[in-house]
């Protein structure tokens, strides 16, 4: 091996190593609870979204509170993961029951004791209609403006027929090779679907993950910090409630294994 090339490889070891030295600092930010600092949402629009045709066309992810249409791809950039449920009553569009951490309701009755009879996890007797939600906060890489990094946290759901792609975000930033999760950028796509006569976007099942460099990450880290610090003294909450503007459909199969997060 070439002198620079051995020089580079060391350099490259030892910031391996800064980092990973940092994930033991980090492991809170795979699960959060979100209570005072409101975090705008990036949405996949709909046709009868509110924002569509004013700031977004069908299948293009926006965030209506930002003001910002990201297209029809998003890179983001995870900086916490966590878990949702929600139950959410035919005829309407906000849910009627939601559980932060799929423990226990936001009044507090346990999802074991679900009011509505709609446990997520009892698929013993039939496919309940609370539905579960991989939750992201993270950064944004902009594709357009020099791969600029937005330095303001905001959050992507993934339910129902977008599950899959949030779980595979999931596993691969398990398997990170830095350590925590903001040490790769994942390129979301929509597409369009159709079940029975409805036509709607969701996201496309493949993720393009892309490892970020040493100097981003280095970016990132601050941020992270902070951000971590505000979710240990509680001081974190999202847009609004879950809003389900797509139509009504099941995940693909009843879950057969915990999602490692």
């Amino acid at each position: 091996m070439a002198k620079k090339e051995t020089e580079l490889a060391v350099q490259s070891g030892a910031e391996l190593a800064e980092f990973k030295e940092l994930a033991g600092d980090m492991d809170g930010l795979v699960t959060v609870r979100k209570e005072l600092l409101k975090i705008p949402r990036i949405k996949l629009t709909q046709k009868m979204s509110n924002v569509c045709g004013d700031l977004a066309k069908e299948g293009e992810f926006a965030s209506e509170v930002l003001g910002v249409n990201y297209g029809e791809t998003v890179t983001i950039i995870p900086l916490c993961i966590g878990e949702s449920a929600s139950f959410m009553e035919k005829g309407k569009n906000t849910a009627t029951c939601w559980s932060k951490n799929l423990l226990a309701n936001t009044d507090g009755v346990l999802c074991k004791d679900c009011p509505h009879g709609e446990y997520w996890n009892d698929w013993d007797s039939h496919t309940p209609e609370c539905k579960t939600s991989i939750d992201i906060i993270c950064l944004v890489k902009n594709a357009t403006i020099d791969g600029a990094i937005s330095l303001d946290p905001i959050e992507i759901n993934f339910r129902k027929m977008n599950f899959k792609a949030g779980r595979s975000i999931v596993n691969m930033v398990t398997r990170d090779k830095y350590g925590v999760p903001f040490g790769s950028s994942y390129k979301l796509s929509s597409k369009m679907a159709t079940k029975d006569i409805h036509t709607f976007a969701v996201i496309s099942d493949v993720v393009e993950k892309a490892e970020l460099d040493a100097g981003e990450v280095r970016v990132i880290i601050p941020i992270a910090r902070d951000f971590l610090e505000m979710k240990k003294r509680g001081m974190v909450e999202v847009e609004a409630e879950i809003v389900e503007e797509a139509v009504d459909t099941d995940p693909p199969a009843a879950p057969t294994e915990e999602c490692p997060l």
